[in-house]
This record gives structure tokens, C-alpha cells and sequence, in this order.
């Protein structure tokens, strides 16, 4: 199982923040900003506010933030996602490394 530095885990959730469809950044926006929620419509006019806020509040983090981000961001690629304070990595399994349901 790989372990990556907060560093690591925060550039790769980012990368896919900035890649994500606009169904999917609205998802995520509007999970992490219940507050603040936000239309398909906005988002598909000007997805750019929504990337800023969301990779904003990643960079922001702490770490139990990122370990509950990871799993949310992806949320098929990889499971049984957490944080080892001796290593101060993020620890996960590949999906095939996981039985199938």
C-alpha cells in the first residue's frame, strides 16, 4: 500500500480538482461549502471561482481535511484511505488491492 507526504496527496487532489467535469467540481464545491451552494448553470458558465475555492481550501487543509478530501475526490481509484503520524504520510490501497463487494 502506497504512502504519500501531504505535499504529494495536496498537488495530485488539486491536478484532479482542475480536471474534473463540471458535475463533478459542483459536487465537491457544494459538499465542502453547504452555505455557499451553487448552480449547474454557474458552474458550467464559469467553472474558474469554484476551482479557486475548492483548491484554496485544500491547500488550507489539516490533515484529517485532506483524508476526508482524498476519499471524496476519488472516490473509485482508491480506498481504505488514512493518515500515519509515525510516517506522516497518507496511506491507501490501489483498487485492485481491494476484494470485490
Amino acid at each position: 500500500m502506497p504512502v504519500i507526504s501531504k505535499e504529494e496527496a495536496v498537488e495530485r487532489m488539486i491536478r484532479q480538482v482542475e480536471q474534473f467535469e463540471p458535475d463533478e467540481l459542483l459536487e465537491v464545491h457544494n459538499e465542502l461549502f453547504p452555505n455557499e451552494q451553487r448552480t449547474e448553470a454557474e458552474v458550467r458558465q464559469d467553472p474558474t471561482p469554484l476551482v479557486k475555492r475548492v483548491v484554496d481550501f485544500i491547500r488550507e487543509g489539516e490533515m484529517g481535511d485532506l483524508v476526508f478530501l482524498w476519499s471524496f475526490i476519488f472516490p473509485a481509484r482508491y480506498r481504505n484511505i488514512w493518515y500515519e503520524e509515525e510516517e506522516d504520510g497518507i496511506h491507501y490501497d490501489e483498487p485492485d488491492a481491494v476484494p470485490a463487494e
